[in-house]
């Protein structure tokens, strides 16, 4: 009998686990477009929508409720399906892709900025300024099925240890006659970019609510 009850507890915790997994919600992430003049001078050089893209699908990933395509497959799907996703994508656009992807729902959006900004001089060694990033996504997660969208905002902050002037460098990004060391600028998308995953997760159940 004992060996009977713990048989059935090991089916009835295999399909909880099977279901439980069955409930992540399918999604794509679109590397991001940027509106002309919303990119700093000196950051133009950096492919700033697809590491936002690739923070927005680490961070989704990262919650336990989305079953995240990987990035490469999206994109060989949608090159095979010849449809042209470079710039800001639109809602008809998105519905196509989740079609394509055969996911529930696809995330795409803009940069909508990102500057450097001195907020005060600080002496280290010959002196230089120190800067602060600020990165702010605003991001559609649009449901496939109805075409609704959840529109989410995020922003992120990273202030520089040490800006160095002169020659370019690896591992610097020029804005002007300064250097911003890139890892500000990857911190500041990073931050941004599971911002807006927090605010999504806000609104999911809205979104569901509507469906019904």
């Amino acid at each position: 009998m004992a060996k009977i009850f713990l048989v059935v507890a090991l089916i009835l915790s295999v399909l909880s686990g099977r279901a439980f997994a069955e409930e992540k919600i399918r999604v794509a992430v679109m590397d991001l477009g940027q509106y002309g003049g919303a990119i700093t001078r000196g950051f133009a050089s950096e492919n700033l929508g697809a590491m936002a893209a690739e923070y927005l699908t680490q961070a989704l990933q990262e919650s336990g409720k989305f079953s995240v395509q990987a990035q490469d497959h999206v994109a060989e799907q949608i090159a095979a399906a010849k449809i042209q996703t470079s710039g800001i994508i639109s809602p008809s656009m998105a519905r196509k892709i989740a079609a394509v992807l055969n996911v529930d729902y696809v995330v795409y959006g803009t940069i909508n900025g990102v500057n450097g900004d001195t907020m005060k001089i600080e002496i280290v060694s010959s002196g230089a300024n120190v800067h602060t990033v600020r990165a702010i996504l605003i991001v559609d997660m649009m449901y496939a099925k109805t075409g609704r969208l959840i529109v989410a905002r995020g922003e992120g902050t990273s202030k520089s240890s040490r800006v160095k002037v002169g020659k370019d460098g690896a591992g610097f990004i020029t804005v002007g006659n300064k250097k911003i060391p890139q890892v500000s600028v990857h911190n500041a998308i990073q931050k941004a970019a599971y911002a807006v995953v927090d605010d999504m997760i806000s609104q999911l159940p809205n979104l569901a609510e509507e469906d019904d």
